[in-house]
């Protein structure tokens, strides 16, 4: 029997049934559980169930009877069970569906016995179950297949400092293939980006920001990683003089992103300089810098 399956107190969420889900095995089929997920509709007076992608138009990994389903099943674990479930996996609603399934994940790993280690164990297909491996964001994965230089396999393999082994590859592909349809179909417009091939004409810097990007190229090759990068782009901005009441301003990082995506908005700057080819991120500062 799985960790989470043993005879405790049930997760908050789950207590007041006659039976509860820790209790039972048959939790593994969470379709019993009767409750709806469709965007914005109440389910049905008989009760709802986990929506078929076809039926409802969501992805793969919110469908009834697939093996893609762990972030569903921590959605329908962490409510009451009286409580109607109105998931809309439009805007970053599915982003921040993945994100609680990974702060669950965690939870496994360094509070085994808290509530959300225990929702974790249940969102699992398998009762005989593995630990969580290593992640990536979801949302993190999404900036990834919006950048043609980037390979998700090899750049987890890079962040991990080791290969991905085959379950935590097996999870990395089901986020990319949610990713896909959340850009395709549900994305909201921040979210969505593409890197220009040429500086685009139509921006405006001022002087200060034009400072700021000299400052950055000079950082480039020399800071690969991206926490480090990032502390090196917010100390660039104060040497310019791109701060506003002791913090630094959001002018900073809207020249980085009108340089290379042509908005004021995007990804983790930090990380974007230090993903794309060097030669690349040079010659586009430079140029933006200088005109």
């Amino acid at each position: 029997m799985g960790r989470g399956l043993r005879p405790q107190r049930a997760p908050l969420a789950l207590q007041g049934r006659r039976e509860t889900l820790l209790e039972r095995p048959v939790v593994r089929d969470v379709g019993p559980l009767r409750r709806d997920v469709r965007g914005g509709r109440q389910g049905s007076a008989h009760g709802g169930r986990l929506a078929r992608p076809r039926e409802r138009g969501l992805p793969p990994g919110l469908e009834e009877g697939s093996a893609h389903r762990p972030g569903a099943r921590v959605r329908l674990l962490r409510t009451h069970p009286k409580r109607h479930i109105d998931f809309d996996p439009t805007g970053n609603n599915l982003p921040k569906l993945w994100d609680e399934y990974d702060r669950c994940a965690d939870a496994y790993l360094t509070a085994p016995e808290s509530d959300l280690a225990k929702t974790w164990s249940l969102s699992q297909v398998d009762e005989e179950h593995a630990p969580p491996g290593y992640r990536i964001r979801f949302s993190i994965v999404a900036d990834w297949l919006q950048i043609p230089s980037v390979e998700p396999f090899r750049e987890a393999d890079e962040r991990k400092a080791a290969p991905l082994t085959a379950l935590e590859r097996a999870d990395l592909g089901r986020r990319i293939a949610l990713a896909k349809i959340w850009l395709e179909r549900w994305a909201p417009a921040e979210a969505k980006f593409s890197v220009l091939s040429e500086l685009p004409q139509d921006i405006t810097l001022s002087e200060k920001q034009k400072a700021y990007l000299a400052e950055v190229k000079g950082l480039v090759g020399k800071v690969q990683d991206p926490e480090q990068m990032q502390e090196e782009l917010y100390e660039a901005a104060k040497r310019v003089g791109l701060t506003q009441d002791g913090k630094v301003s959001r002018d900073a990082f809207s020249a980085i992103y009108l340089a290379f995506l042509g908005k004021p908005n995007g990804p983790k700057a930090a990380w974007l300089i230090t993903t794309l080819p060097e030669d690349f991120v040079r010659r586009r500062l430079d140029e933006a810098a200088k005109r």
